[in-house]
Parts: C-alpha cells; sequence; structure tokens
C-alpha cells in the first residue's frame, strides 16, 4: 500500500483553497478551469438524463409490481381451487384408509369365523361318523324299527316312536346343519379373496390419491415461488433503483459543489491575473509565469487488509447466485482507518439493503470525473459536501448494510457514478490502484 497523505489530484480545482505563493499560482490556468467547468456542466447534465431514465425505470418497475400483485390476485384465486382440491382428496384419502381399515378387520372376522366353522365342522363330521358306524354295526334303519316293535304297549309305543322320530329329526338337523355350516364356510372363503382383491385396489387407489396429492400440492408451490421469485425480484430490482437514485443525487450535489469551487477559483484566477497586468505593467515588462499544476492521476489504497474478493462475476455471498460484483473488497477488523483514495468532494449516506454506511467521492483527474465509492462503513468522518484530500480519514471498516463480515467494499466509476452493473461504467480498481 502507498504511503497515505501523498500528492493531491488537482488540487485546488476541487479542494478550493485558492492558495497563492508569491507569484506561483497552484491552480489550472483561467480556460483551464473555464473548460473544467464546462465539462463538468455536461456531466451534470448527463447525471439529470439518467436520474430521469431511472425514475422512468422506477416507474416501470412498480407499474410491473402491481401487475404482478394482479397475478398474484388470480393465481390466489387459482391456489383456492388448488386447497379445495387437496381437501378433497385429503377427504378422500381418508376415506380410503378408513375402508382398508374396515376391509382389514372384516377380513380378520371372516378368518376368525371361518376357524370356528372349521373347528365345528370337524367335530360335527366326527360325531357323524361315529353315529354311522353304529347305525351299520345295528343293522342300520331295521334298528329303530325293532325298538318301536318291541313296545310292551301302546303308550310304550307311543314313547318309542316319539323317541326313534326325535332321533332321526336329530340326524336329519345335524345333517342340514353341517351342510350348511360347509356352505357358509365355502361362501365365507370366496369373501375373503373378495374383500382381498378389493383391499389391494383400495391401496391402489389410495396410492392414486396420495399422487394426485403430491401433484397439487407441487403445483400450489410451484406458483408460489414463482410468483414470490417475480415480486422479490422486482422488489430487489425497485431497491437498486432507488439506491442508484440516491448515489446519483448524492453525486450531482457533489458536482454541484466542484463547480462552485471551481468558480470560486476562476474568479481568484482572474482578480491574480488583473493584478499581474497592473504588476506588469507598472514594471515595465517583468514577467513571471506559471502554468498550471496537476500533480497527476494516480489513485491510493484506501485502506489496509486483505483482499477477500476481487472485481467481476462471482457467487453472492449471501444469496448464494451468479452475481456481478462492482469493485474490490478489502477486509480487516473493524474500526480500521478509511482514507480518501482521491482528492474531491464527498458525500455520505446510508442505504440499509446494500451499501450501509458508504462514502462517495466526486473527482476530476485529467479533464476526467471519477467517482469513489467505500461502503459498509461502521461510521464516516466527512460531512456532505466536504472537500477532501487524498489520504484524508473519511471513515472506519465495518459491516453495514448487506454485507458478511467486517470489510471496505470499494469502487471506481470512471465518468461518474451510473451503475454498479457489468454494462456501467465501473472499472477495476486494481488497475488504478498503485
Amino acid at each position: 500500500m502507498k504511503k497515505i497523505g501523498s500528492s493531491f489530484l488537482v488540487v485546488t480545482l476541487l479542494l478550493g483553497t485558492g492558495m497563492l505563493n508569491g507569484n506561483q499560482v497552484e491552480a489550472e490556468s483561467i480556460d483551464d478551469v473555464k473548460d473544467e467547468i464546462n465539462q463538468m456542466e455536461k456531466d451534470k447534465n448527463q447525471l439529470d438524463n439518467k436520474q430521469n431514465k431511472l425514475d422512468s425505470e422506477k416507474s416501470n418497475t412498480e407499474e410491473k409490481i402491481q401487475e404482478n400483485l394482479s397475478k398474484q390476485d388470480t393465481v390466489k384465486t387459482d391456489i383456492n381451487s388448488i386447497d379445495q382440491k387437496l381437501k378433497e382428496t385429503k377427504n378422500a384419502i381418508k376415506t380410503k384408509e378408513d375402508q382398508l381399515i374396515k376391509t382389514n378387520k372384516e377380513i380378520e372376522q371372516l378368518k376368525k369365523d371361518i376357524k370356528v366353522l372349521k373347528e365345528r365342522i370337524k367335530e360335527r363330521e366326527k360325531l357323524l361318523k361315529e353315529r354311522l358306524r353304529t347305525i351299520q354295526q345295528n343293522g342300520g334303519d331295521m334298528r329303530y324299527l325293532e325298538v318301536i316293535l318291541g313296545s310292551k304297549s301302546f303308550g310304550d309305543f307311543i314313547s318309542r316312536s316319539t323317541a326313534v322320530n326325535t332321533i332321526m329329526d336329530q340326524d336329519k338337523n345335524i345333517m342340514e346343519t353341517h351342510a350348511a355350516e360347509k356352505k357358509e364356510l365355502e361362501d365365507k372363503k370366496i369373501k375373503v379373496e373378495e374383500k382381498k382383491a378389493a383391499m389391494e385396489d383400495q391401496k391402489k387407489e389410495l396410492e392414486s390419491l396420495k399422487v394426485q396429492l403430491n401433484d397439487q400440492m407441487a403445483e400450489k408451490e410451484k406458483l408460489m415461488e414463482k410468483l414470490e421469485e417475480q415480486h422479490e425480484s422486482l422488489e430487489d430490482y425497485k431497491i437498486s433503483l432507488a439506491d442508484e437514485q440516491e448515489l446519483l443525487r448524492k453525486q450531482e450535489i457533489a458536482l454541484q459543489k466542484a463547480m462552485k469551487l471551481a468558480e470560486q477559483q476562476k474568479a481568484e484566477l482572474e482578480q491574480l491575473a488583473k493584478e499581474r497586468a497592473a504588476k506588469a505593467k507598472a514594471n515595465s515588462g517583468s514577467t513571471t509565469s506559471s502554468g498550471p499544476v496537476i500533480t497527476g492521476g494516480n489513485f491510493i489504497w484506501p485502506a489496509s487488509g486483505s483482499r477477500s474478493s476481487n472485481f467481476g462475476w462471482r457467487t453472492h455471498p449471501i444469496r448464494g447466485t451468479a452475481d456481478f460484483h462492482g469493485g474490490i473488497d478489502i477486509a480487516a477488523a473493524s474500526g480500521t482507518p478509511i482514507y480518501a483514495s482521491t482528492s474531491g468532494v464527498a458525500m455520505p449516506g446510508h442505504i440499509d439493503g446494500s451499501y450501509g454506511n458508504h462514502v462517495i467521492i466526486v473527482s476530476r483527474i485529467d479533464g476526467q470525473t471519477y467517482t469513489t465509492l467505500y461502503a459498509h462503513m461502521s461510521s464516516y468522518v466527512v460531512g456532505s459536501g466536504q472537500a477532501v484530500k487524498q489520504g484524508d480519514l473519511i471513515g472506519y471498516m465495518g459491516s453495514t448494510g448487506a454485507s458478511t463480515g467486517s470489510h471496505l467494499h470499494f469502487e471506481i466509476h470512471k465518468g461518474g457514478y451510473q451503475g454498479s452493473g457489468p454494462n456501467s461504467n465501473v472499472v477495476n480498481p486494481i488497475k488504478y490502484l498503485n
């Protein structure tokens, strides 16, 4: 880094000191000062045009924001419709889930019923086999006849006949019940298979509904993200335009201050010329000439520290997106002094969403307007429209505004500030710093 306090740049033009040292005038010639004033007037007109353009762009952006808000209303209606579909789909999923639970319970109950039926049929078949074996051993149906014919009396006949009929009816009922339960068993087996098939269909329908639900939710999120992204982008652009307007306004004030200082200097030079002419006349032709004193067009490093980010395209440290970095970052501890890289007119300020506490300095170097920007300061120590010399303390390093840590963001704009994008007149500071 160059030692702070190096030679000034067009010292008296922008500092308005009007220093006189004997016959030597530490300023540019009257014609040069006039040229500088005319050039600054042109720069001011360009700034006015740029400001008007920004006003128009800001107005258009505000219209787009309103259009976006209108679209949001339309999309909100679509989202409400999707929400209704989501509600219906969720209800359908709940119904299907309830059906699956019910079907599963029915299947489990059928399985229990089948198990009971199987056990009863098994026992009954065992009983029937025993009865058939007994009948066969006793001569089949003739044994019932012997029982009836062996009655001792009519009353005994009636009793025996009734007993035989009862036994025969019981056998018949047993057989009928057995046949009915076997049929019921088969029916329940069929129902189980049918319920299982129905359950598989219900599962497929449930999965389909869940897919539909996910699609509807994704559609809703996509609509919301798109609108929010558009709105955020427009709002960021609007803020960016507002920041540019603010910096252009400050730059215009600085140029007006510089023009005022130049006018004062021109008046001093004209007065000096008159005094010289009178003195030359009195001294019969003894003259002393002095040309303009221009001390060069160098920029000095504005602060000590390590270079943490270069000029050009990079990944934004906060948003994580591709971003054009219109300057360099010098990282150091908070409170590190920051010095004027050039002589000129300073304008401090604060822009919360971007530069935080910052200072711009408008300078005229070799007939060219330059604006230097010093951002993210913890504080600044210069006043509005204050003339500063190269190497003067203007503030202290910090992390205000859109910043992730203590550093100085430093920009150089050749031709004055007209934005910090890749298509603006911002230049790589490394090519200018000594």
